[in-house]
């Protein structure tokens, strides 16, 4: 089996939205314990002592806490950031930010469970929040609970319905769903909204190109105008017309790109498929995969399909040896091992 380099998948990820409030530092710290919380004591930075100050004359004071946790979120201690702002959310269970401060930490911490929770709290005391709505909604999406996220990212649209962001994760929610027509409905209110998204213009010409529609290009070349440094939407292009098929528009898209970036990998190894698979011509592919792995010569599908071109030109032993150095590289890559064993016959 020959490989493909295909499209990346679009990924929309959780954003890193914590925010925090003193400059880091280095030293670290002794401890002590004030009513079952850890406190600071013999520290050096004048800061994170200030604040253990207030805590060891009043340790029921929720802004020290959270002071506290925002001072280790600063330092990107996370874990440590969970304790204080836990304490701070009990002392006064009305801040806002002491929720969304908790949530990030425990996002950032690994502990997603932690942040569903500090969240469905701040949500059930401000259900008209559009932070913690929106939040909740991405979080939802990342693990995978699509009616859930879809459920508070309609909230958040509904709260202001100017909110791009939410417009937009309700079009990847759906995405993910499989509903394409409810994902592109999505994607198109956020370029109605806003002529400058180039996030938008681009799910909406990969969806459109997944159906072989030509305004996919219309989308892709949208979004290059905005970014015209852009190698994922000249990418996009070019695979919209590999798929299409029309070969001679791949080339020459790829082509242009490689003119710009000569270490273009995912170019050099398209153009090598093209002539390899496509147009059946395996010298020209060799040519292209040389290129490449001249660039990157741990790139063991690269070896490989120029070791299947060898093989169909007849050079067993030039096969052998790219089967055998993509096996070098990678020794659980099946399809070096199942060419190795077709040409040692």
């Amino acid at each position: 089996m020959i490989i493909m380099q295909s499209f990346k998948k679009y990924i929309y990820t959780f954003p890193l939205l914590a925010a925090v409030i003193f400059n880091g530092c280095k030293n670290d710290d002794a401890t002590k314990v004030v009513e079952g919380e850890s406190v600071k004591t013999e520290i050096a930075d004048p800061m994170l002592q200030q604040i253990n100050d207030a805590l060891a004359k009043d340790s029921t004071n929720a802004s020290a806490w959270f002071a506290k946790g925002k001072y280790y979120m600063n330092r990107k201690d996370y874990d440590q950031s969970i304790a204080p702002l836990e304490r701070a959310t009990q002392l006064d269970s009305t801040k806002k930010e002491y929720y969304l401060s908790l949530a990030d930490a425990c996002y950032f911490a690994n502990q997603t469970f932690g942040t569903k929770t500090a969240l469905e709290k701040l949500v059930a005391l401000y259900p008209e929040d559009e932070t913690g709505n929106f939040k909740l909604a991405e979080l939802m999406f990342y693990v995978k609970h699509y009616d859930d996220a879809m459920k508070y990212a309609s909230k958040v649209t509904k709260i202001n319905p100017e909110n791009l962001q939410g417009y937009f994760l309700q079009g990847m929610i759906q995405k993910e769903k499989g509903d394409t027509a409810q994902a592109i409905k999505f994607f198109t209110i956020c370029t109605d909204k806003n002529a400058k998204n180039y996030d938008a213009y681009m799910q909406l010409g990969i969806l459109n190109s997944a159906k072989r529609n030509k305004i996919a290009l219309e989308y892709f070349n949208s979004a290059l105008k905005l970014n015209p440094n852009s190698t994922e939407a000249e990418y996009a292009i070019a695979m919209y017309y590999q798929e299409l098929p029309d070969y001679d528009k791949a080339i020459e898209t790829y082509t242009a790109m490689i003119q710009k970036n000569p270490n273009n990998r995912d170019a050099l190894f398209n153009l090598g498929y093209i002539h390899q698979v496509n147009l059946n011509v395996p010298k020209q592919a060799i040519k292209h995969y040389n290129d490449l792995i001249a660039k990157f010569p741990q790139d063991y599908k690269a070896i490989y399909n120029r070791g299947v071109c060898f093989e169909k030109l007849g050079d067993i032993n030039a096969a052998k040896l790219d089967y055998q150095k993509a096996i070098d590289i990678m020794p659980s890559y099946n399809k070096a091992r199942e060419g190795l064993k077709r040409v040692m016959r």
